[in-house]
């Protein structure tokens, strides 16, 4: 249920088991490292698939993982930034308002490689950012304060799929036809105006390849530290499926 404290109690009751590999989606990047820890004092090696637990915490726990596997995060927002400045064109003065997670290291991830792609572009410039808590309610609420607060906002980066969610209705609700919507993919939600395109990870993907990791592992091979997968790319037209999310 999204719950810090709900995945720990799962983890714990899991380490009782005796499990050979605990593959780890955490709820959140800084309190999962107190589940690594568990793990760690359990004997039991961690993969985190997903969502990167958050390097600090794990040091500051004096715990550690085995691999990393998932979407190449800053890619991902740099793929988007790449779109943006493709469908808008050099000369378009490009006003953007962030809707995003900035506690979360995927989500920071992500907006860094959008704004280093996007800094190329002198007519580009982030006039704010909003955080909506990777929740189509919390981000439609939050979008519509932002862009209310900025007028001049012409285009929308969202860099979680409940946060595209979530300003697609703001944008929706208030007929605003003026701004571009660009994000990390809401499953399902076709990609048609004013949403003009998203990358979308592909979590069944990571599941079956962490297992495979993992087997490897446990068969005596060394694994890489770090997987990172390339994201899909959806423009005008096309419809994410239910495995293709942000």
């Amino acid at each position: 249920n999204d719950d810090d404290a709900n995945q720990l109690s799962q983890v714990q009751s899991m380490l009782q088991k005796k499990p050979c590999a605990l593959a780890l989606n955490a709820v959140k990047s800084e309190p999962a490292a107190a589940i690594v820890k568990a793990a760690n004092d359990a004997g039991v090696p961690v993969f985190t698939v997903n969502v990167i637990v958050s390097p600090d915490a794990l040091k500051s726990q004096g715990a550690t993982i085995v691999q990393y596997l998932g979407a190449d995060n800053k890619a991902g927002g740099s793929q988007m930034a790449e779109q943006v400045l493709k469908d808008m064109g050099a000369d378009t003065a490009m006003k953007i308002g962030f809707v995003t997670e900035p506690d979360e290291v995927p989500t920071v991830l992500r907006d860094t490689g959008f704004e280093e792609t996007i800094s190329s572009n002198a007519n580009a410039s982030v006039v704010a950012k909003v955080d909506g808590n990777v929740k189509p309610d919390d981000s439609l609420q939050v979008t519509t304060e932002m862009l209310q607060g900025n007028p001049d906002i012409n285009v929308i980066f969202a860099s979680t799929g409940p946060g595209t969610y979530g300003a697609l209705q703001a944008l929706q609700s208030t007929n605003n036809s003026k701004v571009a919507l660009y994000g990390f993919c809401a499953s399902e939600v076709p990609v048609e105006d004013p949403y003009k395109a998203c990358v979308a990870q592909e979590p069944e993907v990571y599941g079956s390849d962490v297992i495979g990791q993992i087997k490897g592992f446990v068969d005596g091979q060394s694994p890489a530290p770090e997987i990172l997968k390339s994201l899909k790319l959806f423009t005008s037209g096309q419809t994410p499926a239910p495995g293709e999310v942000g």
